[in-house]
């Protein structure tokens, strides 16, 4: 996670999360570890997503207007 400014918006990026694994899923959570697990933000993919080797997340653009959070 990196917290980047532009325009007079903060903003977060985030890796593209990745898990070796046959699986499906409809959605994410992103939370906050070293905050007693707090959640942050929930994505919903719109459709159940499925992979048979690895599943990967794709994160919206590291910029100031399509980033996943943003602070303005």
């Amino acid at each position: 996670m990196t917290i980047n400014t532009a325009d007079d918006i903060a903003y977060i990026s985030f890796a593209n999360p990745a898990w070796t694994a046959a699986l499906t899923a409809r959605g994410a959570l992103i939370y906050n570890s070293t905050a007693a697990n707090k959640s942050i933000a929930v994505i919903d993919f719109g459709a159940d997503k499925t992979s048979s080797t690895v599943f990967t997340v794709q994160m919206p653009a590291k910029t100031s207007s399509t980033a996943v959070l943003r602070i303005v």
